[in-house]
């Protein structure tokens, strides 16, 4: 996940598609919204594997409570002008 798409880096190590620019947003997700959709999104997405035959339905039902997450897999988050004290 990524708080903003928005990246004004050109790193060098960087695989990602930077020759679209994407407009910065004149209003900003709050961070309570955006850690409450990736939860949602994230049980969303994993809902489908319950109904598979190789699927270990302990550690299938341990998914829908994660205790980490992975910020930045596109986008620069240091960009995101919201910071939490």
């Amino acid at each position: 996940m990524t708080p903003t798409l928005v990246c004004n880096h050109r790193c060098l190590h960087c695989w990602r598609a930077v020759d679209i620019p994407v407009e910065i947003p004149a209003v900003w997700d709050s961070p309570d919204l955006i850690v409450n959709e990736i939860f949602n999104e994230h049980k969303r997405l994993i809902s489908g594997y319950g109904g598979s035959e190789f699927m270990d339905k302990t550690r299938w039902k341990e998914a829908f409570s994660p205790k980490h997450v992975a910020i930045s897999l596109s986008g620069e988050p240091t960009i995101y002008p919201i910071f939490l004290n």
